[in-house]
């Protein structure tokens, strides 16, 4: 149980994973090696489960969207490295709407 952190070669942090008895269970955040943030989980019984966020390196958000026990729900938006909306998906019970 507990926070679990994880680290780079050059000892900069990797990730940081919430657990309770051996599951992922809250917040997971992972880094690139330059300290900006990779991408923000939220996991219930190992399972991702709510907001989502990854990010370009550069630190700008790359897509944002909602899980629901490891299955996307809603509404799924990508962007560009420079920040631009490029796509965007409506999911239900992990599947793709027309």
């Amino acid at each position: 149980n507990g926070l679990v952190e994880e680290f780079f070669e050059d000892e900069k942090i990797a990730s940081k994973s919430a657990f309770r008895l051996g599951v992922l269970e809250g917040k997971q955040i992972k880094y690139y090696s330059n300290n900006n943030i990779q991408s923000e989980l939220i996991f219930h019984q190992g399972k991702e489960n709510g907001l989502a966020k990854t990010y370009h390196e550069n630190g700008k958000l790359e897509s944002q969207g909602h899980y629901v026990m490891s299955k996307k729900n809603l509404v799924w938006k990508y962007y560009e490295s420079t920040g631009k909306l490029t796509k965007q998906e409506k999911w239900v019970n992990g599947e793709l709407q027309p």
